[in-house]
């Protein structure tokens, strides 16, 4: 398989360019326009020669769109992720996609990678669900990696990052990389930061996170996108306001470069049994 980016065999890990679309979406009415948003930060990545540009979480919808899903929701073939497909192939980039899926009655917070040939190579549903989520939407079921010519990928949706056992089966799947889909709001992006930190340090995996800026109904959305090496270094950190920026992320393709150990097995603990226990217990009293 054929490795793009800057490629450093002695270090064993290379570069992938990847552009951070920290945008505003508009609400369900307004989808024309927030395609036309994300076409522009495409153009943007293309100019920047970005392989991967990753969207905020609900990107094409808004994040209110629960009580909309039989009128909005579509399915993976839909024509959403078939737009998203036309720009993939046109600015030659990989793309995270976030929107919501519906599949027979059920609904589902879906991040899908599109190749630059204009092809779903997987997709992921959001397993941990909050809010108001928990009364539209269904909760995922498993961890999704992706094998890529950029490395294997990992897709990971907003609240999922702060729960350790997510990123960790995902790592333990074979994923290079993960990137986090974010739609968090005013004065918890700092929490965000922080777990895509941990996560980052606790598997030696780099972590994208796009977050989502504006407001929509109730909700302010905070911002302060990010990207973090494996050995936790912060690589970019964007601001509270739309912005697009596009970063270098390494990420190693010889994962004992840095720590081999957290991949090895859970031992089986000995349990003595009870007569052994006891005996043992009496023993210690005697002396």
């Amino acid at each position: 398989m054929k490795t793009v980016g800057r490629i450093d065999r002695k270090r064993g890990f290379h570069m992938i360019r990847t552009t951070l679309a920290q945008l505003s979406p508009r609400f369900i009415a307004e989808r024309a326009t927030n395609m036309m948003h994300m076409e522009h930060a495409l153009q943007k990545a293309q100019l920047a020669g970005s392989h991967v540009t990753i969207f905020p979480e609900l990107m094409t919808t808004g994040y209110a769109v629960g009580p909309h899903l039989a009128q909005h929701a579509e399915p993976l073939d839909g024509p959403t992720v078939e737009q998203m497909a036309i720009f993939a192939r046109r600015y030659n980039q990989y793309i995270v996609l976030t929107f919501p899926e519906v599949e027979g009655e059920a609904y589902y917070i879906t991040t899908a990678l599109i190749s630059p040939e204009g092809e779903v190579l997987g997709s992921y549903r959001k397993i941990h669900l909050r809010g108001d989520e928990l009364d539209y939407f269904t909760k995922g079921t498993t961890e999704t990696v992706i094998d890529t010519p950029l490395g294997t990928i990992g897709l990971m949706t907003s609240y999922d990052a702060e729960f350790p056992e997510t990123a960790r089966n995902t790592r333990l799947q074979g994923a290079d990389i993960l990137f986090v889909a974010d739609a968090n709001m005013t004065g918890e992006t700092r929490r965000q930061q922080l777990f895509g930190l941990v996560r980052a340090m606790e598997n030696r995996i780099p972590v994208v996170n796009c977050n989502r800026v504006g407001k929509e109904q109730t909700f302010e959305f905070g911002g302060e996108s990010f990207a973090v090496s494996a050995t936790g270094d912060v690589l970019c950190e964007l601001g509270s306001d739309v912005d697009i920026q596009t970063v270098d992320v390494p990420f190693y393709e010889r994962p004992d470069v840095l720590n081999e150990a957290f991949r090895a097995p859970k031992k089986e603990r000995l349990v003595p049994d009870e007569e052994e226990e006891r005996d043992e217990t009496t023993g210690y009293e005697e002396q």
